[in-house]
């Protein structure tokens, strides 16, 4: 059972969705390569995102922070990288 009817199956539905690295925030992403000391910008992604969603990420991660003002990932930023979330969540449970 659909939802909607064939026509708008077959006229209007993407044939695929993007990938979902494209459609997510990066910086947890960018914060665990930062850790593996990789370069987020110049990573090989399979489906590379949008260079302007990596930035937004390490600005996020900046204002956590998790990154200096050279972009080197800090102390706080490896304990944050120890958690299985999102940098913002891992920072309220380390504060």
């Amino acid at each position: 059972y659909r939802l909607y009817t064939d026509k708008i199956f077959d006229e209007e539905l993407p044939d695929e969705t993007a990938p979902e690295i494209q459609r997510t925030g990066l910086a947890g992403t960018v914060l665990m390569l930062k850790s593996l000391r990789l370069d987020p910008v110049q990573f090989p992604f399979l489906d590379p995102p949008k260079l302007e969603t990596i930035v937004a990420a390490l600005r996020a991660l900046f204002w956590l922070g998790a990154l200096d003002a050279e972009g080197r990932i800090t102390d706080l930023g490896r304990t944050m990288n120890q958690f299985p979330l999102e940098p913002s969540l891992s920072k309220q449970i380390i504060l």
